[in-house]
């Protein structure tokens, strides 16, 4: 861990691929992770194939691209991924046909505002979040794969949670969808390996929950730059990518069955839980 983060030269994934015109595709950009993805993998010489459930925040997002990093080309799209999915990737291969991919960030997520016991979750939220979580991730792969394969290279980055780390209870959707993108992540990495196509799970903690006031440590919130900054620093040496330094102690906490991430996760469950029943 240490060699992988503070001695090792980061990786710069766009070195790898001399290429004139290189494509990286995100599937979500309203949120600062992925506004990051797109400034920084414009950085490198990317350029960006950008969804967003909210064109305007895709239009500003592109537009601070293209002024930050004016060589770089963007292309905008506004997708609900919790619409017809077949529908949806009918166009989208239709866009994905003249492009060279190398990168593709499957940002797309949901997450439960607040815990809740399984039969009181409504269950249109329970399959958009095994929509979402899960099959737009499988399906984008399965899209974006074989242009990846015919140029023998490329990276898929897929944000999965340290909720996956615990049986988390009242989450448990979400925590099942993350777990599975740990697994599936593992196993896709492994068949295509070989082939120069690496997929990495991120283990994503600070963006994760609206956390309580006593999990909010400033030590534990490191800024979205520098966030993905780490994370693409670690393509490529790991199927699982912890970014940052103080996350990879607080995995380390968490893998340990101490008995104190079950009470702070109870405490969490009470007060929020609690609050909505009183409202």
């Amino acid at each position: 861990m240490i060699y992988r983060k503070f001695l090792r030269r980061p990786t710069i994934i766009r070195d790898s691929y001399p290429e004139a015109e290189v494509w990286a595709v995100i599937t979500e950009v309203d949120d600062d992770i992925g506004r990051e993805y797109s400034l920084q993998l414009a950085e490198q010489g990317f350029n960006i194939l950008m969804f967003s459930k909210d064109l305007n925040k895709a239009n500003e997002v592109s537009d601070l691209v293209q002024t930050q990093h004016p060589k770089s080309e963007t292309k905008v799209f506004e997708v609900d991924w919790k619409g017809d999915l077949d529908e949806i990737l009918v166009w989208v291969k239709d866009e994905l046909d003249p492009l060279n991919v190398r990168v593709l960030v499957n940002n797309a997520t949901i997450r439960p505002d607040k815990p809740s016991m399984f039969h009181e979750t409504p269950i249109e939220e329970d399959l958009d979040m095994i929509n979402v979580n899960v099959n737009v991730v499988v399906r984008m792969t399965r899209l974006v794969l074989p242009y990846m394969l015919e140029k023998a290279g490329g990276y898929v980055i897929n944000m999965s949670s340290f909720v996956m780390w615990k049986d988390l209870p009242y989450v448990s959707v979400y925590n099942s969808t993350k777990r599975f993108l740990a697994n599936w992540s593992l196993c896709m990495n492994f068949e295509y390996r070989m082939r120069n196509v690496r997929t990495s799970y991120v283990l994503a903690f600070f963006s994760d929950f609206k956390f309580p006031y006593f999990l909010k440590l400033k030590w534990l919130m490191p800024t979205p730059q520098k966030y993905v900054k780490q994370t693409l620093a670690q393509l490529g040496t790991s199927y699982r990518i912890i970014p940052h330094w103080s996350h990879w102690f607080l995995h380390k906490f968490i893998s340990q069955d101490l008995g104190i991430f079950n009470f702070l996760h109870k405490m969490w469950f009470k007060r929020t839980y609690g609050n909505k029943k009183n409202k």
